[in-house]
């Protein structure tokens, strides 16, 4: 019997279609299995532990002036860079903040930015998501869940104006006393998929051209992700769900997307930075089905506040519309997110932490029945 209608890309979950070798199966199972454990220890830990969350390291120094001032240390006496925050400088010293204050994929893009004008580095980064609780899939099952997913960035600046870049997704569920509303049959275990690959290439603005700072941005989200059981439905629904839908794209079973991004932001005070992101996606049906292609689009708002030179917290909203896909009777996707993060010391690396709740349905409220929440968890490093 076909289960009823529920969860983003449920329909036609009871057609076996497995599109991968049984080892591939296997092998990512086995990973994302392992993944859960350390995430139900991650999603009830009041702290980050010694984890260093962050904001870019201020510019170069050396192009301060030639001549010290009295009292101040000369070049052969200079301090290291990592120490020189402690020499207060003259409000007119201190250097402009030309790095994005956060980004949808997890921060990297952070890092990126600031470093793409140096030329020929290399970003990775990795983010996290999960959720622990009960999860009725729209209607079509009654089961406690344990998601856990994944997407691994990495990002290449050939030039100071050009960035290239390649996300890898990757969703798991267990279903714990799962069964289906239809029939009562029992579908308990774990469902790991993996989702769509991504490929994007961006032009960023000038670091020093003005005070906005923008980037604009073009990508295509390959058609990887199987429509071949329920528990890798329930997988990839919530993998869409613990970032409030963000990047549909990633997760939607047997889509092959085309998409364009932008994102633009300027200093509202002297730590305080507001931003805006918007994107638009074609989900075009790449595995045989009713053939229709429904566009995605979504916004996000945001507010960072530099707490400290290397701490920082912040705000974010997010909407995202699209046609039947969030379910019959849903078309957009409201979500709320707090967040922070630190840098390490030299600016090379930046780990993030946030809470992503949904305001409305298909995924909320987040602590109504039937709602979802999402914990997620971002590291990036400059190679």
């Amino acid at each position: 019997m076909r289960a009823p209608a529920a969860t983003p890309w449920r329909r036609r979950v009871g057609r076996p279609r497995p599109v991968t070798a049984p080892w591939i199966s296997q092998c990512v199972e086995g990973i994302l299995g392992s993944m859960h454990v350390a995430f139900v220890v991650l999603s009830f830990a009041p702290t980050l532990g010694g984890v260093s969350l962050g904001r870019a390291q201020y510019a170069d120094w050396e192009a301060a002036e030639a001549q010290p001032a009295e009292g101040e240390v000369t070049e052969g006496d200079a301090l290291p860079p990592a120490r020189l925050e402690a020499r207060p400088a003259a409000e007119d010293e201190r250097p402009e903040r030309t790095t994005p204050a956060s980004s949808d994929e997890g921060d990297f893009l952070r890092l990126s930015d600031a470093l793409a004008g140096e030329g020929g580095r290399i970003v990775t980064a990795l983010e996290l998501a999960s959720y622990v609780g009960p999860h009725d899939a729209g209607g079509a099952v009654r089961a406690t869940v344990v998601a856990v997913s994944a997407v691994g960035t990495i990002a290449y600046a050939p030039s100071r104006r050009v960035r290239l870049g390649a996300q890898l997704p990757v969703a798991s569920a267990w279903l714990a006393s799962a069964e289906l509303v239809a029939d009562g049959r029992d579908v308990s275990g774990l469902g790991a998929v993996v989702g769509n690959p991504v490929v994007m290439a961006d032009l960023l603005a000038p670091a020093s051209a003005s005070a906005l700072r923008w980037r604009v941005g073009l990508g295509a989200a390959l058609p990887v992700a199987p429509r071949s059981t329920l528990r890798h439905a329930v997988a990839l629904g919530l993998g869409a769900a613990t970032r409030g839908a963000w990047n549909l794209w990633h997760w939607a079973a047997e889509r092959l997307t085309p998409f364009g991004v932008a994102r633009v932001e300027t200093d509202l005070g002297r730590r305080l930075v507001g931003g805006l992101d918007a994107a638009l996606g074609v989900l075009l049906d790449a595995g045989g089905g009713s053939g229709e292609s429904p566009y995605v689009a979504q916004l996000g708002a945001e507010v960072d506040w530099s707490l400290t030179d290397r701490w920082a917290a912040g705000l974010r909203m997010t909407a995202v519309a699209t046609e039947e896909v969030l379910g019959p009777r849903e078309s957009e996707q409201l979500a709320l997110m707090p967040y922070a993060r630190r840098s390490s010391a030299d600016g090379r690396s930046l780990v993030s932490a946030a809470f992503v709740f949904a305001l409305d349905a298909p995924y909320g409220p987040s602590f109504a029945s039937g709602g979802v929440w999402g914990l997620r968890l971002a590291a990036g490093l400059l190679w």
